[in-house]
């Protein structure tokens, strides 16, 4: 099995595997949704760590989302009509030479986050864009009216596919697209299969399964890297790496919007329920920089860095972390007294933080 570990972890060597931006994602119908409404996963991965969540006001619907200290991107989020919307880049699809280029697919999520409550609204805005795009990605989306769909763009047009027509109800996608280049889609074919073998077997899916998938160093053949004496685990080969920032599961209830959401390294990490309705009572283990700050320790700690794409993992210390996995009950109605029930997140991820520390002295 060593030598089967090694071959993948020098192939990935070869290869360059990994990008400066690649996420992991999937959407549920309702019908397999332990919420009963769809609900939308983003796990994060990013060279930039820096990121909140925050409440934004302003346009037609004001909104919950993952977001840059400046709000110039927007990597997630849900509004108060419980539409929700999310990305990963794409590897495969090709870009149009006569298109200039501009901003990204994060800078235009809170666009569609303050202007559309469905999914064929969102369409009908992506629509009206076709030939003017300049960029590739996959669009998640869901609504309160039970669609969920992922959309594979492109400057000039666009391929929609709804989780209704799947018998899994459920649907993933990491850095490619099928309507790209298939022959070629890219180094983050194994995050994909890693989360087909996770979510298979399950007939009903909780936002609390996303988690663990986040914190999750499974390979695709279903081996535990961190079991082998040496790995590296490369960007690519588990969805947890180094550069994984934040981990969300949007549900898309029109009564109570709300984000299971959990900002820094997912090892570390602790997701939390955050209502839209709050509006801006935000727990501050994910509203501001505690969280961020545990994960720039724990990092320090758990990954020795080969180079810009490669990190040798201190396998005692995360399997010691992986034990003291913390989160929080996400009621499905939000709270009465949510400040209160704010600082009991926030206390509880204090000792959280605490205990982490412990591990990591």
């Amino acid at each position: 099995m060593k030598k089967i570990l090694s071959v993948l972890i020098l192939l990935a060597m070869i290869l360059g595997y990994g990008e400066s931006v690649a996420c992991t994602s999937a959407i549920v119908l309702a019908s397999r949704s332990s919420e009963r409404v769809p609900m939308l996963w983003k796990h994060r991965d990013s060279p930039s760590w820096d990121c909140h969540v925050e409440y934004i006001e302003g346009g037609k619907y004001a909104y919950t989302a993952l977001v840059s200290p400046d709000r110039k991107y927007t990597y997630c989020g849900i509004n108060e009509k419980g539409f929700a919307v999310m990305n990963t880049v794409s590897e495969n699809l090709v870009k149009s030479k006569s298109v200039a280029q501009g901003p990204g697919a994060i800078f235009n999520m809170a666009k569609a986050l303050r202007e559309c409550a469905t999914v064929d609204e969102f369409e009908m805005w992506l629509k009206s864009t076709n030939g003017v795009r300049p960029y590739v990605t996959n669009f998640a989306v869901g609504d309160a009216m039970g669609a969920v769909a992922f959309f594979e763009v492109w400057s000039e047009d666009y391929k929609r596919y709804d989780v209704a027509e799947r018998k899994q109800g459920f649907d993933i996608r990491s850095n490619f697209s099928f309507a790209g280049n298939m022959e070629n889609p890219g180094p983050s074919v194994p995050r994909y299969d890693i989360a087909m073998r996770h979510m298979e077997p399950k007939k009903c899916h909780t936002p609390y399964d996303f988690y663990h998938y986040s914190r999750n160093y499974v390979l695709r053949d279903g081996v535990d890297a961190l079991d082998a004496e040496g790995v590296f685990v490369c960007n690519d080969l588990t969805i947890p790496r180094h550069m994984s920032v934040a981990s969300a599961v949007m549900v898309c209830d029109g009564a109570n919007p709300r984000m299971l959401a959990m900002v820094g390294h997912p090892v570390v990490g602790v997701p939390v329920p955050v209502y839209v309705k709050a509006k801006s009572a935000i727990p501050e283990c994910v509203g501001g920089r505690t969280a961020l700050e545990l994960s720039e320790e724990f990092r320090a700690k758990a990954y020795k860095r080969l180079d810009d794409l490669h990190y040798e993992v201190n396998e005692p210390i995360i399997k010691a972390l992986l034990k003291y996995g913390a989160q929080y009950k996400m009621p499905r109605k939000m709270p009465c007294d949510i400040e209160k029930f704010n600082a009991k997140i926030d206390k509880f991820f204090v000792q959280h933080a605490k205990r982490v520390r412990e591990v990591l002295k």
